[in-house]
């Protein structure tokens, strides 16, 4: 049964207590509630932890109401390659996922297109539980421009993902509402 507030979208930009909790409350009954936090401030959204300070932008933070059901994820279509075959490419859809710091590939990818992954990368899971992936750097052409990104090489079957920092390096942020990616204008502060 959908919630009274079921199709109904809300920006959360409070900081502290109250805001959080109405929030909480508000996708408890069934609405869609984003969460945009500053990398510098004590964040409920991040369950009371501070984001690294030398994050360089601000994160929409999507939440997920309780019945499990998350909303307004989207995929946008990229064309990879190895930084060193940029001839060989892959299309591919990847889950854009803002929580995510890097961008992760499925390991039957990572074989197709040669990647190497010669570092490591310790992640904390959304369980909490920290894990270790094999790290490296792939092309992707998005929206007509090619960025070189960190990747890290996830398991077999696992999804696409399409992480913070290559967001940042493309220079786009994510309109969850409208499931699109859009240009915005980076820090020199």
């Amino acid at each position: 049964m959908p919630g009274a507030l079921e199709g109904v979208k809300v920006l959360d930009l409070s900081r502290v207590l109250v805001g959080p909790f109405c929030s909480m409350m508000l996708a408890d009954i069934g609405a869609g509630v984003f969460k945009q936090d500053s990398p510098f401030a004590m964040s409920w959204a991040a369950g009371g932890r501070c984001f690294p300070a030398d994050c360089p932008a601000w994160r929409l933070m999507l939440y997920w109401r309780r019945s499990g059901n998350h909303m307004d994820t989207f995929f946008v279509r990229a064309s990879l390659a190895s930084p060193q075959h940029p001839e060989q490419r892959l299309a591919l859809d990847l889950l854009v996922d803002t929580g995510a710091t890097w961008t992760m590939l499925p390991q039957e990818v990572v074989t197709q297109l040669g990647l190497s992954a010669p570092r490591k990368r310790a992640v904390t899971l959304a369980s909490g539980e920290r894990v270790t992936y094999a790290a490296g750097q792939v092309a992707i052409q998005l929206n007509g421009e090619d960025v070189i990104t960190v990747f890290l090489a996830g398991p077999p079957g696992s999804l696409a993902l399409l992480g913070a920092v290559a967001l940042e390096e493309f220079g786009l942020a994510p309109d969850p509402v409208r499931k699109t990616l859009l240009p915005v204008a980076g820090l020199l502060a």
